[in-house]
C-alpha cells in the first residue's frame, strides 16, 4: 500500500523510493512495500527484495520527498500564491537593490560610442565566403553608422525622441536589411540604431526575381507584416 489517499494526496511525510522490477510471468501483485524502520532501511538489499518477493532486475527508480497535504496551507505572504508549510517560516532572499554605476552605457549605441572612445582600434575580424579576411574597427564602425544615420534621417527614415531614442528599439519604425556583405551590414545595422530605426535582417535569395523561392517568399511576409517598411540595400 502506498501512503496516498484516494484523491492522490500524501497521507505521510518523509521520502519514497519508487522501484520498478521486471515482473516474471504469473506474477499478479500490487505494489509492495518494505518495512520503514530504521533498522530495515540500513540493512535493505535490492536483490534480496527482488529475490523475496519473486521479481526481477530494477528496471527504473524514483526518489520522491512527499510530505501531508493537511501541513500545508496557502500564506497570504507568499509570493505568487504558492503553497507553503504553516509550521515553518516564510523563506527570504534578496540581493538588495540594483546598483548601476551612471558611467556605464545605458543603450547599445551609447555602449558603441563608448566602446570606440576606449579602443578604438579594437573591432571586428570579419571573414567572408571566399575566406577574405577584413577588418572593422570600432572607430571605424561608428564613424561609417553615423553617416549611414544621417543618410536615413535625410531620406525621412527613423525616429527620434522617447518612442524611438536612438538605440532603442521601443516604438522605433522598423527597416529591412537586404546588405550584402557582412561589413556593410554591420555598419548598416548600427546606422539604423543611431537614427531610430528598427533593423530587421533578413536572408538575402540568390535571385530576387525567382518568386517560388522561399527567401523571396519570408522577405514578401515580413514586409507586409510590418506594415510595407522601407528597405535598405546596396
Amino acid at each position: 500500500r502506498l501512503p496516498f489517499g484516494e484523491g492522490g494526496e500524501s497521507t505521510s511525510e518523509g521520502a519514497l523510493l519508487f522501484l520498478l522490477f521486471a515482473q516474471p510471468q504469473g506474477l499478479h501483485r500490487g505494489a509492495l512495500v518494505m518495512d520503514d524502520s530504521e533498522a530495515a532501511r540500513a540493512r535493505f538489499s535490492v536483490s534480496e527484495f527482488a529475490a523475496s518477493s519473486g521479481l526481477g532486475p530494477v528496471q527504473a527508480s524514483a526518489y520522491v520527498l512527499v510530505a501531508p497535504t493537511a501541513d500545508v496551507a496557502i500564506s497570504d505572504q507568499a509570493p505568487h500564491g504558492g503553497d507553503l508549510p504553516s509550521s515553518k517560516p516564510l523563506a527570504f532572499s534578496s540581493g538588495g537593490p540594483l546598483q548601476v554605476d551612471p558611467r556605464l552605457p545605458l543603450t547599445l549605441t551609447q555602449a558603441l560610442v563608448k566602446t570606440s572612445s576606449t579602443w578604438p582600434e579594437r573591432g571586428l575580424t570579419i571573414y567572408d565566403g571566399a575566406g577574405k579576411q577584413q577588418r572593422l574597427t570600432y572607430s571605424n564602425l561608428l564613424s561609417r553608422a553615423q553617416a549611414i544615420a544621417a543618410g536615413l534621417h535625410a531620406q525621412g527614415v527613423g525616429a527620434t525622441g522617447a518612442a524611438g531614442a536612438p538605440g532603442s528599439a521601443q516604438g522605433a519604425p522598423a527597416a529591412l536589411l537586404q546588405v550584402p556583405t557582412l561589413a556593410e551590414h554591420f555598419a548598416t545595422f548600427w546606422g539604423c540604431l543611431f537614427s531610430g530605426t528598427r533593423p530587421v535582417t533578413v536572408a538575402i535569395p540568390p535571385n530576387y526575381g525567382d518568386a517560388a523561392h522561399a527567401v523571396c517568399g519570408k522577405i514578401r511576409n515580413v514586409w507586409h507584416l510590418l506594415s510595407c517598411p522601407p528597405m535598405i540595400t546596396r
